[in-house]
C-alpha cells in the first residue's frame, strides 16, 4: 500500500515540476526560424573559434569566424525540454584545408547562393564570392546526426554553415548552447 501512495506522490511531483518549468521563461522571442521576416532576431554575432572548431573540425582549421545561434522555438515553447538551435555563420580556413575539402573524391559540387542568412552575417559574406555546395559533403560532415548546408568559397577560403543542432565532433549529442 505504501508503494502505491509513494508512486502517486512521485507522479504528482513530476507533474508539478513540468507545469512549473513550462511556465518559466520570457514571453519575448529570442530567435527566429529560417526564412522569416525577423531573420536577424536573436542573432548576436560571436567571433569565438572554439564553438565552431568543436563542431566542424573535419573541415579544417578555424582561423577566423563569425556566427550566431538562434532558438528556433523563439523562446516561447510551452513544453519543457530542449529547443532546436540554429547555428549559422562562416569561418575562414587554410588554403590547404579548403583544397582538401573541395578536391576530395566522391564529392560533386555545384554553384549555389546561400539562402536565409541573417542580415547581421550577410554583410560579412557579401564580398564577391563563388559559393559551392555539395549534398555529398553535407551528409559526410553531419553523418546524418543533424541537418546542415555548407557552402565553400575557394578564393577566400571561407566556409559558410547553416545548421540545426550541430553536434560536437568528439561528443555526439551535444548541441550549441547545451
Amino acid at each position: 500500500m505504501a508503494t502505491r501512495a509513494g508512486a502517486a506522490l512521485k507522479g504528482a511531483l513530476v507533474l508539478a515540476a513540468i507545469v512549473s518549468v513550462g511556465s518559466c521563461g520570457s514571453s519575448e522571442p529570442r530567435g527566429s526560424a529560417p526564412g522569416t521576416d525577423s531573420a536577424s532576431a536573436g542573432c548576436e554575432i560571436h567571433d569565438t573559434t572554439q564553438q565552431v572548431a568543436d563542431r566542424f573540425s573535419a573541415l579544417g582549421k578555424v582561423i577566423t569566424t563569425e556566427w550566431c545561434a538562434m532558438d528556433l522555438a523563439g523562446g516561447s515553447s510551452r513544453a519543457p525540454g530542449p529547443s532546436d538551435i540554429r547555428m549559422v555563420g562562416y569561418f575562414e580556413t587554410t588554403a590547404e584545408d579548403m583544397k582538401a575539402v573541395l578536391d576530395a573524391p566522391d564529392r560533386t559540387f555545384e554553384k549555389a547562393e546561400p539562402e536565409d542568412i541573417p542580415d547581421a552575417l550577410s554583410a560579412s559574406t557579401s564580398e564577391k564570392t563563388e559559393w559551392l555546395t555539395s549534398p555529398d559533403a553535407n551528409e559526410e560532415i553531419t553523418a546524418g546526426l543533424y541537418t546542415a548546408t555548407f557552402h565553400f568559397d575557394r578564393a577566400s577560403n571561407k566556409i559558410l554553415f547553416d545548421t540545426v543542432n550541430p553536434t560536437r565532433t568528439e561528443d555526439e549529442g551535444v548541441v550549441v548552447g547545451g
